[in-house]
């Protein structure tokens, strides 16, 4: 699977809202009281980011998700093979420079089998791959993506609770691997958030920007409720605060890979948790965060106007 970051100016708004509609569909729908008026409204505040997104700065990365997929990439490569040299190229065979290093690999001298003068009608091997110095766990771990390089850029917010005004947070797509060129084939969402969440304060006055009045009082209503039960995280701490996957794709262990791609790649970060919330009648998840190494370390509930709302809150120390 590939994860790249949301783009309300390409990606299928729509399918991207049922999506963060399924995480909570039992809140969503007793507050909305209807699926399509939640899912609009939630489909709302994606398309109020359009004018506001940066692709250049979405590149940016919390954590490196797709790492793992440049490493299977670079098993499978065989002899027949023909390498491209064009920038666009490169790009498909190795997404994850795109984002990092891509402008800096060409201008280091011990990188010899990837550059643009030996590369030109050349078939790239097994052993070129294993042999280039720029594509590998240490450089990746120390150089390009370490936690200050991270702290000291600009990253672009598409997380719909906090839409924008935290710095710190992620909303990702993914990408089924094998048709990795159609980006309207949405097979899940994932929201991660670096560090400490954002104010409740500041959600609600997103909502109240950007729709009507009565719609924006059912999503500071949720908010309310996530304020108190959902988990407290501290500055070293990965969030994952939204995960979803279509349910076409649901049974083939999908949630179980990306959850041990999050827990290795926050590893590789040096962060020293990650933190999720389970409700307490959703049992099938409660189960699988165990089976992971999960591990409750708080449980909260509160309810307001005949509505209760209970998290566990879970981690998994790194």
């Amino acid at each position: 699977m590939i994860f790249k970051e949301f783009n309300p100016n390409k990606h299928d708004t729509r399918k991207v809202a049922e999506l963060i509609y399924s995480v909570d569909y039992r809140t969503n729908l007793k507050v909305f009281r209807s699926k399509e008026r939640a899912v609009l409204a939630i489909e709302t505040l994606l398309l109020s980011e359009k004018n506001n997104y940066n692709e250049k700065k979405s590149e940016d990365y919390i954590i490196d998700l797709n790492h793992h997929n440049n490493q299977k990439n670079i098993a499978n490569i065989t002899n027949d093979q023909k390498y491209n040299a064009n920038n666009n190229s490169i790009k498909k065979t190795n997404n994850h420079n795109k984002s990092n290093y891509n402008n800096k690999y060409n201008d280091r001298e011990n990188n010899k089998n990837i550059n643009n003068k030996s590369v030109n009608n050349k078939y790239l091997d097994n052993k070129d791959i294993n042999n280039n110095k720029s594509v590998n766990n240490k450089d990746l771990d120390n150089k390009d993506l370490d936690n200050k390089d991270l702290d000291n850029k600009d990253i672009n917010n598409k997380n719909i609770n906090s839409n924008n005004l935290n710095n710190n947070s992620k909303f990702y797509i993914i990408l089924d691997k094998n048709d990795f060129d159609d980006e309207e084939n949405i097979i899940g969402i994932i929201s991660l958030v670096k560090g400490k969440k954002g104010s409740l304060l500041k959600d609600i006055l997103v909502t109240l920007k950007n729709l009507n009045l009565l719609d924006s009082l059912r999503f500071s209503f949720i908010y309310i409720l996530d304020y108190f039960v959902l988990a407290k995280t501290l500055p070293d701490d990965i969030y994952l605060a939204e995960i979803a996957i279509d349910k076409s794709q649901r049974g083939k262990g999908m949630g179980t890979e990306i959850l041990n791609i999050i827990i290795e790649a926050a590893r590789k970060k040096r962060f020293k948790r990650v933190v999720l919330d389970a409700e307490f009648n959703n049992k099938g998840a409660i189960k699988l965060y165990k089976s992971l190494g999960f591990e409750i370390f708080d449980k909260k509930s509160i309810k307001l106007f005949k509505k209760e709302r209970g998290m566990y809150n879970m981690e998994y120390v790194l």
